[in-house]
């Protein structure tokens, strides 16, 4: 017979461990808590919080509703300037005293990387709101050292019809990139510009399957000049869409390809063209050009890419050191890509690499350096503004730098006889524009390559 004592032990115990239990199921309910809905830079919420917490918001809240969406201009320079601890305070300063600026009871956390996003109520005039912010949010002060911040601001004010926490987010995302192209301009405010536009990218998006699907989207392809002969060795493959006898300009649909990731597809599609098209020239005129193809820095994130190419390429029978992959230079500086192991990736697998648009980016010297590259491709903005009857242009620099690294150079835009010249005597390799040609079709080309090879 267990005793009064006993029984009270047992007691002792068994509460003792349910209690014991209790508290580690806390514990353990906290840091799960943590991990899923809290920044562990800013200990702010993160997207998961935002969109969960968001979504109740706009079930409770009726009126007066805005969703902020923030984030700093460049702000891979500033983790190159200051390094990541130094840049992780920035985030830690700009997240609070956003909390500070903005009205109480509001919702705002760290989505991703520098980007901020804040849902509220405000009764006043948003506009001078808005202004405080970027007034004071751009100015910080981080470890004793005055940070100015360059920042841009998109806004959506929410209507009552809205119950779509992701398309509030998605407007306020257009509003802050419209700011990205205006200058003197603190923030902006989406309106039926950008409600058109949203529509005219909905519509898109309701037919790109069926368009890849019908084979809607055709290659040009741009010739490539060798400066010195005067000679077509190659040329540039381009995308067009034609949709209903109507061609789409690629800046209207390329950008949203970009965002949704069909652009994945979409490349993989004109790679798988631009081979068969090589195949063909080769079996039919016994001729290879040298044909570049770009890749869209969304291919980076994964970069199993390459072995999809190195297998079409096998399919068709295709030289690899006939494709030039062509990279732009903003994909070298993405801080979560290990662009240098992508791109001695694709050198062992035997294809040409080029980084496209240089000069117009934030690459540093030091990583260009390392970079395992066969050519330059020098932006057309260089060719617009040169002083031709002068040797201080950046291009005399670049060319110097091409020469140093090894790398041969592309000139894009060239569209005169003087500059032609120009590049000519800078000894440039090769030169791409209208001078020589616009980008023309498949047909097209093959002509024009037999009468200019």
């Amino acid at each position: 017979m267990i005793s009064l004592g006993t029984c009270f032990l047992i007691n002792f115990i068994v509460i003792g461990v349910s209690i014991y239990i209790d508290i580690s199921n806390q514990k353990k309910n906290r840091k799960l808590y943590r991990i899923a809905y809290i920044d562990p830079i800013t200990t702010l919420g993160n997207e998961a919080y935002f969109k969960e917490n968001g979504t109740n918001f706009l079930k409770t809240v009726q009126k007066n509703r805005y969703i902020v969406a923030l984030d700093i201009n460049r702000f891979k320079v500033l983790n190159k300037l200051y390094g990541y601890d130094f840049c992780n305070e920035i985030l830690k300063s700009l997240g609070q005293k956003l909390l500070n600026l903005l009205p109480e009871d509001n919702i705002t956390c760290r989505i991703s990387n520098d980007i901020f996003t804040s849902i509220f109520s405000y009764k006043g005039n948003v506009k001078a709101l808005l202004d405080k912010i970027f007034n004071e949010a751009s100015r910080l002060q981080v470890e004793d050292t005055n940070i100015t911040l360059n920042l841009a601001i998109g806004v959506y004010k929410i209507n009552q019809n809205d119950t779509d926490i992701n398309k509030a987010i998605d407007k306020s995302y257009m509003a802050r990139a419209k700011i990205k192209g205006l200058y003197n301009a603190n923030y902006y405010i989406f309106d039926d510009i950008l409600e058109n536009k949203l529509l005219d990218e909905q519509k898109i998006e309701s037919c790109m399957e069926e368009a890849l699907e019908n084979k809607e989207f055709k290659i040009y392809y741009q010739p490539k000049t060798h400066t010195e002969t005067e000679k077509v060795i190659g040329a540039e493959a381009l995308v067009r869409w034609y949709k209903n006898g109507v061609i789409i300009p690629p800046n209207d649909f390329i950008p949203l390809f970009e965002r949704n990731k069909f652009i994945l597809k979409l490349d993989l599609y004109i790679f798988e063209q631009v081979c068969k098209d090589i195949a063909s020239w080769k079996e039919t005129y016994g001729f290879t050009p040298i044909i570049s193809i770009n890749v869209s820095k969304e291919h980076f994130i994964n970069e199993n890419f390459v072995d999809e190419y190195v297998e079409i390429t096998d399919k068709y029978g295709i030289d690899r050191s006939k494709i030039d992959l062509e990279i732009t230079e903003s994909a070298t500086i993405d801080e979560n890509i290990d662009t240098i192991e992508i791109l001695n990736k694709i050198k062992e697998k035997g294809f040409v690499v080029s980084i496209d648009d240089f000069g117009t980016g934030y690459s540093s010297l030091s990583m260009l350096q390392s970079m395992p590259l066969d050519i330059l491709k020098i932006d057309k903005v260089f060719v617009d503004k040169a002083d031709l009857s002068s040797d201080r242009n950046i291009i005399n620099y670049i060319m110097l730098i091409a020469k140093r690294l090894g790398v041969k150079t592309i000139v894009e835009g060239v569209e005169t006889r003087e500059q032609v010249e120009y590049m000519q005597k800078l000894k440039c390799d090769v030169i791409q524009g209208y001078y020589y040609s616009k980008p023309i079709t498949r047909e097209e080309f093959e002509d024009y390559f037999n009468k200019n090879r």
